[in-house]
């Protein structure tokens, strides 16, 4: 389910993931209704028949308007009750799931979205605090944090340097028994 636009790219590589499980009509692989091109790059080389499959199926017939329905479906299903049902819901009638895809790719990965999820990213950067071991939270949480941060920039074109890395991670550490690492390895930090 679909119930935080925070969680939109996690969210995203599952359905893509389950879509290339699901064969629909003509044995086709169902994530041919989710692909960003509407026609197959006549010179592209695949290295499987299913990406084959799933690059080179035809967008229009019996089969096709089948399969969307049943993408449709599914995507209604995750979203319905969430922030991105609204983006889904123009397609009801027409249970047009590609449709309804790209609604939420231009949506979910437009320029707006992508400046408020670079913040967020940020934001987590910044309140991310390990004081010592705590229940739920040791420092391998607080590493996570910094890594999926970084790997979610990354993805939306924003690479950070290696010393801002370094310096935003060793700022977060308020544990009184990390304070030698800490000197340790600002003062070995190269700017």
């Amino acid at each position: 389910m679909f119930k935080k636009d925070t969680k939109w790219r996690p969210w995203k590589e599952s359905v893509d993931t389950y879509l290339h499980s699901r064969i629909g009509q003509a044995s086709i692989p169902l994530a041919y209704i989710i692909r960003e091109h509407d026609v197959a790059p006549p010179d592209a080389v695949y290295l499987t028949t299913h990406e084959e499959l799933v690059n080179r199926a035809i967008l229009v017939g019996p089969e096709f308007n089948t399969n969307n329905g049943i993408v449709y479906n599914l995507l209604q299903s995750l979203t319905l009750n969430g922030p991105a049902w609204s983006w889904i819901s123009a397609y009801q009638c027409t249970r047009n799931g590609r449709a309804a895809w790209r609604a939420l790719i231009t949506y979910y990965e437009g320029d707006a979205m992508q400046m408020r999820s670079k913040q967020q990213c940020y934001d987590a950067i910044t309140k991310a605090n390990y004081q010592g071991p705590r229940r739920n939270f040791d420092f391998s949480s607080y590493v996570a944090i910094h890594q999926q941060a970084y790997q979610d920039l990354e993805c939306l074109g924003e690479p950070v340097p290696e010393y801002k890395k370094v310096r935003d991670f060793v700022q977060g550490i308020t544990d009184n028994q990390c304070s030698n690492i800490k000197l340790n390895v600002l003062s070995n930090q190269v700017l």
